[in-house]
């Protein structure tokens, strides 16, 4: 699959999950610097202000550590942590052969933007969140 099938199956499974309409379609999908254990990327919907964040693991990954992650994070935000809310996520087989999910963007500086401008800061904020 070409990575515009791979965007339109995401775009599929928020439908199937009713995080957007039926009619929605896809405004951008970008790939943004990614993680340590994932490739990230934006999707915007058209006519729609929330952006969408795709975490898809890398080819080691197994379903188990991205179901992890996944209920992790989801569990942060049902007890009122401030972390983006996950919507779904999608187990292999899927079409990159790699399990992923999905979840908000919020805007904002991210970690590692923090460290490359002012390491020192980081270990506060590091701190801060354990």
């Amino acid at each position: 699959m070409t990575l515009n099938d791979h965007a339109l199956e995401v775009l599929e499974e928020l439908k199937k999950k009713d995080v957007i309409s039926d009619d929605s379609k896809i405004k951008s999908y970008e790939q943004l610097q990614g993680g340590a254990d994932t490739t990230m990327f934006e999707i915007s919907i058209i006519n729609q202000p929330r952006r969408y964040i795709q975490r898809i693991f890398r080819s080691l990954a197994s379903n188990k550590i991205a179901e992890y992650e996944y209920n992790v994070q989801k569990t942060l935000f049902e007890n009122n942590v401030n972390v983006p809310e996950t919507y779904l996520i999608k187990l292999t087989p899927n079409s990159r052969e790699r399990p992923y999910f999905v979840m908000e963007k919020i805007e904002g500086t991210r970690l590692d933007q923090v460290f490359y401008r002012n390491p020192e800061k980081l270990e506060q904020l590091i701190e801060m969140l354990l």
